[in-house]
């Protein structure tokens, strides 16, 4: 019964993950220095969408299976393990954490917010950059970034994605 409940519930895929499962994926691929990353709330992990809290799953498409949201001034992914495979682990997490952490920690924000421009003026001259930006327009959470004037959060989506689909 409870996994007839799982997989039913909104968004789950058939052969996800449980949490403990994306945890030991996620040691496997990247090491036990990323602990750091749960252990500092900077990624929040939920094994369903209906565990998510609802001023965050609102947020979530059919589809989502993590978003970077700013909270109380800090940024932090929150991922949901039935809607992942084990062989996207890797791509979650490098998309949520590379581009949303470590892209502006290394670059700085005036070069990060250079290359959002960049992004904006060839999302319709480019198919890598439009297939993401359109991909994140489809998302209610970026949308509604988007809509509100927060086109630096929205466009900080955008690279990520381009970065999750880039070849390793």
């Amino acid at each position: 019964e409870e996994l007839e409940k799982v997989m039913h519930s909104e968004g789950a895929v058939p052969g996800a993950l449980d949490k403990p499962q994306f945890f030991d994926r996620v040691l496997r691929d990247f090491g036990p220095s990323v602990r750091g990353l749960f252990k500092r709330g900077l990624v929040d992990v939920y094994h369903d969408i209906s565990e998510v809290p609802e001023y965050l799953r609102k947020h979530f498409g059919p589809d989502t299976r993590a978003l970077s949201v700013l909270e109380d001034g800090k940024r932090k992914a929150v991922i949901v393990t039935n809607r992942i495979h084990a062989g996207e682990v890797r791509q979650v997490i490098l998309h949520e954490v590379g581009e949303h952490y470590g892209l502006r920690g290394m670059l700085g924000e005036p070069v990060c917010k250079q290359i959002q421009n960049l992004v904006e003026n060839i999302k319709n001259k480019d198919m890598i950059v439009k297939n993401a930006y359109d991909e994140v327009m489809n998302t209610p959470y970026y949308k509604n970034l988007y809509e509100a004037g927060k086109k630096d959060e929205f466009l900080s989506e955008v690279l990520a994605k381009i970065g999750e689909n880039a070849p390793n």
